[in-house]
This record gives structure tokens, sequence and C-alpha cells, in this order.
């Protein structure tokens, strides 16, 4: 396939999803990021979504270690308590996540598929 056509097969994906994330009909489930802890919970000086989520895991009883990937949702990417900003795998009650920060998400995603797509040697732009 050259350039072009994968140009257009990643804006028909990015197309699909941006209508059904703003439509909120995404299930969280394959929206939830995955990242692995560098550290004990609490050897984490900076909030980040990762350390939320693993401090969501332990006060929920669940142990998190170096090394672990931990699952969740972003729920409110600007939330000022910075708890509500993700919500870890397996806490209840379910929130829904947050539309604009995943259409960014989304948007960055086919953004560099598409830069690095120019990159690779043999492509044609037609």
């Amino acid at each position: 396939a050259d350039l072009l056509q994968c140009q257009e097969a990643v804006e028909q994906v990015r197309q699909r999803w941006l209508v059904e994330l703003e439509q909120g009909l995404v299930d969280a489930d394959p929206l939830m990021l995955r990242r692995t802890l560098s550290k004990e919970v609490d050897e984490y000086r900076v909030e980040t979504r990762t350390a939320l989520a693993a401090r969501q895991l332990e006060a929920a009883g669940v142990r998190v270690h170096p090394g672990e990937r931990v699952r969740y949702v972003v729920t409110d990417a600007q939330a000022k308590d910075k708890a509500r900003r993700v919500q870890a795998e397996g806490i209840e009650p379910r929130l829904h996540y947050d539309v604009q920060e995943y259409v960014k998400l989304l948007q960055d995603a086919a953004d560099e598929i598409l830069s690095s797509a120019q990159r690779l040697p043999g492509t044609v732009n037609r």
C-alpha cells in the first residue's frame, strides 16, 4: 500500500473513533491505559496518573510493586482533586471517561502514525 492509502485508512479509523468517543459509545475497558510502576507507591513524589491509580489500588487493599502494570481510565484530566483524575481498574463505582482527554490521545496517536509513515524508507507521497 502506498502512503496515500495508509493515510486514508488512518484517517477513517480516526474519524470513526472520534464520533464514538464524542458520543460516549466506547466502553471504558478498551480505553484503559497500562503503565508499569517504576518504584514503590510511597516513593512517588509527583502525582502522575500512574501513581494516582496505584494509590487507589493500595487504598482498596491491593498491593502493587515496581515492575507491575497498573491499568486505569482517565476520568477527569483537569480535576483540581487529583484523586479524581483517574480510576484504577477494579475500583467501583465505575466512572465515565474524560471524552476530551481521549480525543486528544486519539489525535496524538493518529498524528504520530501519519508522521512516522512519511519517514519510512520506500514510501511514496502522492
